[in-house]
């Protein structure tokens, strides 16, 4: 008679959509999107390292799709380290995070905000891929920054009610 060899109680129930696997190229604009992780990297030349961020779209638009994103803290290039470093504070300053040099970057995983994806035409050593260019807050559904919405739902006082 054959066994199980597994616990079923040890299993959810299974997504009712499979998870989209493609990497053709999205069309290039803004995204909202949820990170999923953070992971330290360092290059194979050897000149530096930096934070790889994976997200997942979580719009309407290229809903499920993932998108990774490198982005450089330590290099021997001046310029590649200011670019890197400004585009990592950007992505914590839509996060609402306040960090300090000590700030663990795994904490952001689960944030949701608006990841701006570009192309990037590649060239003799890689094909065109996804790049994400630029980090604002999320927005809800009227364009408003969520935080400005959470902070007028906070500040409503049901006593200004004329009823």
């Amino acid at each position: 008679m054959p066994k199980l060899g597994f616990s079923p109680s040890s299993y959810s129930e299974p997504d009712s959509e499979p998870e989209v696997k493609s990497f053709s190229l999205i069309e290039p604009g803004w995204y909202s999107a949820e990170l999923l992780s953070v992971e330290e990297k360092t290059y194979k030349s050897g000149l530096g390292g930096g934070l790889q961020f994976t997200w997942v779209i979580i719009g309407p638009r290229s809903a499920k799709r993932r998108v990774w994103d490198t982005q450089t803290t330590y290099h021997t290039s001046e310029r590649a380290l200011a670019r890197g470093r400004a585009h990592v504070a950007a992505l914590l300053r839509a996060c609402g995070a306040q960090a300090d040099a000590e700030f663990d970057m795994e904490q952001l995983a689960g944030n949701t905000v608006e990841i701006k994806v570009k192309v990037d035409p590649g060239n003799g050593q890689w094909p065109a891929r996804n790049v994400v260019d630029g980090y604002r807050e999320a927005r809800d559904g009227q364009g408003t920054p969520s935080s400005a919405m959470e902070k007028h739902v906070a500040d409503f006082d049901d006593d200004d009610i004329p009823f």
